[in-house]
């Protein structure tokens, strides 16, 4: 311990170590409740933005099972700054299948219409070689081949007909193209013989115009089953998308918290070491001064009761007097005080010694 500062300076630098540890304590509080907030925040904001991903998804997901239209999609999107990314990108995959949706309503219509057309056309036929039939005179000037003509063009109705149904189980189970792709062939194959068997005939167009709508309705299927095909992609992509974001924003919050949770136990262990570490000196500190406080008032106490006692031949210790604080100020003065005792019982004797002398001088003189 350092001799050269008083006794309160050495008081006042042990408080100033208390100060500090509160100091240290108040600031590791500080640190703490900061961290638990920004642990709380993260946790908050994690949980608006994946309360806001589930409303998102769970529009999406009426969307695509059309439960909700586009327009009322675009119109129920709640944009936040944090999703804005991700909600772009989903909202372009569900433009994309709003387009191949829209698509697909056309060529339904155009299959529906050339259906439509083909079964007219046969049905309008059949009906006038019908009639013809039915009528006593015409039905003898009704050929043989005309008679053929209305069985294609009866099957050509049922045909389409078929089509019909199956396009309708198609948009319910898109497996079943294989089915009707077959058909489709099987039909155009059909039209194709039947169109060499009427070549050079007056019905020869009518198995030309079968052969190229059902061409284009075999077209229109297969456009048809890959915009299905490509929804049902953007579908699963879009949902494995959002499941992976918000797997994402909560592996983002538990690795927050992780980290944060570290870096409280890191700075908790450093400000405890701290702590420890100075409490352990103010302790220490504080021991040896009152050692050197108790030590040197038993002494000083000794040294007054001797004192007091008459005994002025004492000797301060050196090592008291050297110092330059208080207990030194003391020790001096003391031992000062011990010195002028001396001085003056000797300076006392002196006199006493000298008045003895002239006292005896005196009494010889006069006798």
């Amino acid at each position: 311990m350092k001799r050269h500062l008083t006794i309160i300076k050495k008081l006042k630098l042990s408080n100033i170590g208390l100060i500090f540890i509160i100091s240290l304590i108040i600031l590791l509080s500080f640190i703490t409740l900061n961290l638990f907030n920004s642990i709380t925040q993260k946790a908050i904001d994690s949980s608006e933005k994946t309360n806001e991903i589930i409303e998102f998804s769970q529009i999406i997901d009426n969307y695509l099972s059309n439960k909700t239209t586009y327009n009322y999609l675009n119109n129920n999107i709640l944009y936040n700054s944090d999703n804005n990314n991700f909600i772009n990108q989903t909202k372009e995959d569900i433009d994309t299948i709003e387009k191949l949706r829209t698509e697909n309503i056309q060529l339904e219509k155009e299959l529906t219409d050339l259906t439509l057309f083909s079964t007219t056309q046969s049905n309008k036929y059949i009906e006038e070689t019908s009639n013809n039939l039915a009528h006593r005179n015409k039905r003898i000037n009704i050929s043989k081949l005309e008679r053929l003509v209305i069985q294609s063009a009866n099957e050509n109705s049922n045909s389409n007909y078929k089509i019909k149904i199956l396009f309708l189980k198609l948009k319910g189970n898109i497996k079943i193209k294989t089915e009707l792709y077959e058909f489709l062939d099987a039909m155009i194959i059909n039209s194709k013989n039947d169109e060499q068997r009427l070549k050079g005939t007056t019905f020869a167009k009518l198995p030309t115009l079968a052969k190229k709508a059902n061409l284009r309705i075999k077209e229109i299927a297969i456009q048809y089953v890959s915009n299905v095909e490509k929804e049902m992609s953007l579908k699963n992509k879009s949902q494995k998308k959002t499941e992976n974001y918000i797997e994402n924003i909560m592996n983002s919050n538990v690795y927050f918290t992780k980290i944060n949770r570290e870096k409280g136990i890191k700075t908790l262990s450093v400000f405890t070491i701290i702590i420890l570490l100075i409490s352990i000196i103010i302790v220490v500190y504080n021991y040896l001064l009152s050692k050197l406080l108790n030590n040197f008032i038993s002494k000083t106490a000794n040294n007054i009761i001797e004192v007091a006692q008459g005994n002025l031949t004492i000797k301060i210790d050196e090592n008291l007097i050297k110092r330059k604080d208080e207990i030194g100020n003391i020790s001096n003065s003391l031992q000062k005080m011990i010195f002028q005792f001396n001085t003056i019982i000797t300076q006392i004797a002196t006199t006493n010694q000298q008045i003895s002398d002239a006292s005896n001088q005196l009494s010889s003189a006069s006798q």
